[in-house]
Formats: C-alpha cells, structure tokens, sequence
C-alpha cells in the first residue's frame, strides 16, 4: 500500500518546545505535525540527495511484516539489534492525520517541505562525517541560503 506518514525537523520540533515553554499556555498541549509524505517519494528524494538509484515502489505491507518477525528472530539468534520489528511496522502502517493549528497560531511553529527537511538532514550527516558528501550538489537539490 501507499505508506504514509507526517514528518517533522527535529530542529522545528525543539524550537517548538522552547516557545511552548516560554509562551505556551499553561496546561495545553500543542500537536507539532509536520509534512505528509509517503514512504516512496521520502525514499526517491533521499536516493536524489545521495546519488543512489531510486526506488519503484514500495514492498507490500504483508511483506514487511513478515520480514520483520524473521528480523526479530534473527536479532535473538545474533544479539544485533532488527532493523525493522513488527511494532515498528504496526506503527509506521497506521494512516493517521494530525493537525497543528494551535501550535501554528501560539507557538509560531511551521513545518517545512520534506525535500527541505531531508536536504537539512543530508547536509548534516555529512557535515558529521557520517556519510560521505555526493560530488554533484546542483543534483541534490541545494537550497540557496542553506548551511
């Protein structure tokens, strides 16, 4: 199926609870929902970033499941940790919509387009040294006036 899911920057989320706590209302809570995107143009977005071949689609969702029982069981024969469980597959599956007008209206929060948040991510990583920077940038959608 069409796997989706809201995404956010954790960087917008922390400002978020730093204007909460400054001047949020006492008592409230506040929804920081991010960008809807499903899992196929997330993963074709990443794959432009890093230079890597896109996906064509996304495996069946009785597939994933089954791939992360078998996950699991070979985590317990191995002691490394899964790289998918069948909770995470439950979580990720639920198509669910959230909405963060109040924290739009009191809190200033604004969630950014995906493209915007995984190209922060990969500038980031590479930054770090934990992956390594793709040669043609004008290909991985530079942002003019990014860091």
């Amino acid at each position: 199926g069409d796997w989706s899911s809201d995404v956010c920057s954790s960087d917008l989320v922390v400002n978020a609870h730093i204007a909460a706590a400054e001047s949020g209302r006492p008592g409230e809570n506040y929804i920081l929902a991010g960008t809807k995107t499903n899992f196929l143009e997330m993963c074709t977005i990443i794959a432009e970033l890093t230079g890597r071949r896109a996906p064509r689609r996304v495996l069946p969702l009785p597939i994933v499941r089954v791939i992360a029982r078998i996950q699991v069981i070979v985590a317990a024969l191995t002691g490394k940790p899964p790289q998918i469980t069948p909770d995470t597959v439950a979580g990720l599956s639920r198509q669910c919509t959230f909405v963060s007008t109040k924290a739009e209206r009191e809190l200033g929060f604004k969630s950014l387009p995906i493209r915007d948040m995984l190209k922060d991510s990969y500038d980031w990583l590479v930054a770090e040294g934990r992956l390594a920077a793709r040669v043609d940038t004008a290909l991985a959608g530079e942002r003019p006036g990014a860091n």
